[in-house]
């Protein structure tokens, strides 16, 4: 026997999965929805696990600096009004580059925002001594910050309870049979029935809806947390700052992050967009070689050497070709809404997203003047 119909069945109980169900249970109060994930709370596949994530204005695309303006500005402002709590440390973020490649992007994009200047090389002795002198004079970005990731997923479970939504893991859905006047989804254990459906499956939505898989591609990254030699206050948050390094090879892209407490090392990565396609239901280890690039990155841009490493992590980032989110309604069923191909750097924009995907599955638009201006870029086709 299937069970009652909900209006909304939103399939990802990931980061967008959770904000896209906070922002419908607000928008159309006493409508029945339900969330479904494959793995239990608080596991750490996929995309939204990890303690922190970088926040930030900086870009080399303008549509992306207007969206994290208004996020910084509303969105995230009023999540952490209804969690009562703070989910952004702000640190200031240092934006560096090698001319000839995509740094060109960024410092074009930026050029004249208010909110970045330039940074003088004594001014980042003195402030950053953690970083080495490398004859560059780094933007900064004031905006920039600490995202408390853990944090804020528990937060948004603690608001989707709240509004009674249905929430069902693990449980993984087997199929979506979108015939007839319902649609229907198959999981493990049963058929539920709804009027609508949001997917936010992250690196699993090709298994789901593999007429995507010539837009989305699933890559690796490996991420190190280091404990730097010296005293450890320095490359804490919030005296450490966010930072980005483009270089000019599309694989020379890294970032870091402060620690939140000593024991837990700065988080550095690279952040690659390029790599090979990889199948999210298969565990592997950590890639020496990219530990090892990692290593030799901290090495020449830290002025402290590497004490040890503190923890190995991996993430799956779901790439579509021009690093543009799908958002919007499924080309063949408007009934399905798509949020999905974040590109791993969609954390920053899930308040504001998970508004837009709301809307759009709740009346088939968006009221959020920011999107709507570059809707076509992040449409589904």
């Amino acid at each position: 026997m299937n069970d009652p119909v909900w209006d909304y069945v939103i399939v990802g109980g990931g980061l967008y999965g959770l904000s896209v169900a906070y922002a419908l249970a607000q928008l159309a109060p006493g409508v029945r929805i339900c969330l479904l994930d494959q793995f239990p709370d608080g596991h750490e596949n996929g995309s939204s696990h990890g303690i922190t994530r970088v926040t930030r204005t900086t870009y080399d695309s303008p549509p992306f600096v207007e969206l994290a303006r208004r996020a910084h500005r509303i969105d995230w402002p009023e999540l952490e009004r209804a969690a009562g709590e703070p989910l952004i440390v702000q640190t200031g973020g240092l934006f560096s580059g090698e001319p000839g490649g995509g740094w060109d992007d960024f410092e074009r994009t930026m050029a004249g925002h208010p909110e970045v200047e330039r940074l003088p090389r004594a001014e980042l002795r003195s402030r950053f001594p953690l970083f080495r002198d490398r004859g560059e004079s780094p933007l900064f970005d004031s905006t920039a910050g600490v995202i408390r990731a853990r944090r804020t997923l528990d937060v948004l479970r603690l608001l989707c309870d709240r509004h009674e939504i249905d929430r069902f893991a693990p449980e993984r859905v087997l199929s979506i049979d979108p015939g007839g006047a319902s649609l229907r989804v198959r999981t493990e254990r049963r058929t539920l029935v709804t009027g609508r459906i949001v997917i936010a499956t992250g690196a699993w939505t090709t298994k789901l809806l593999p007429e995507l898989g010539e837009r989305l591609r699933v890559v690796r990254q490996t991420v190190l947390f280091l404990a730097l030699e010296g005293p450890p206050g320095e490359a804490e948050v919030p005296a450490f700052p966010v930072w980005v390094h483009v270089g000019r090879d599309p694989r020379e892209f890294f970032y870091g992050i402060g620690a939140l407490s000593p024991d837990r090392g700065i988080k550095i990565a690279r952040h690659d967009t390029v790599g090979e396609g990889v199948d999210p239901d298969l565990s592997d280890e950590p890639d020496p070689a990219e530990v090892e690039a990692v290593l030799d990155f901290a090495a020449a841009h830290f002025a402290r050497p590497v004490s040890r490493i503190e923890r190995v992590d991996r993430c799956l980032y779901t790439m579509t070709e021009d690093e543009y989110f799908l958002v919007g309604p499924h080309p063949g069923e408007s009934r399905i809404t798509l949020a999905t191909g974040f590109s791993g750097h969609g954390f920053k924009f899930a308040p504001l997203i998970g508004r837009v995907a709301a809307e759009i599955a709740w009346s088939g638009e968006t009221s959020v003047p920011e999107f709507r201006r570059h809707a076509a870029r992040f449409l589904p086709r």
